[in-house]
């Protein structure tokens, strides 16, 4: 089994340090209502990105290493298990 933590901290540090999110960098919130989602493109800041509110509407993920400056770590594809995989 290998566990994969992906980045996460609370909304009001992401919102300080507003980020560019790397190309299917996904990011973990945590808010008031508990945790949800960003997924990067690449190119918009963390505040331009929309949440993403079911993992079952991504197809697939990067995680990327804890300084998020290198290459990714490993690239998870979730499409072969979308229907067994619940939120």
């Amino acid at each position: 089994m290998i566990t994969c933590l992906i980045a996460r901290d609370e909304e009001k540090k992401w919102d300080y340090n507003n980020p560019v999110l790397k190309d299917k960098e996904l990011v973990c919130v945590y808010t008031l209502f508990g945790p949800r989602y960003k997924l990067g493109d690449g190119i918009h800041t963390y505040q331009m990105l929309p949440f993403i509110d079911r993992l079952t509407d991504v197809s697939e993920f990067i995680i990327y290493d804890a300084d998020r400056s290198k290459q990714p770590v490993i690239t998870i594809n979730l499409r072969p298990f979308q229907e067994d995989f619940r939120v």
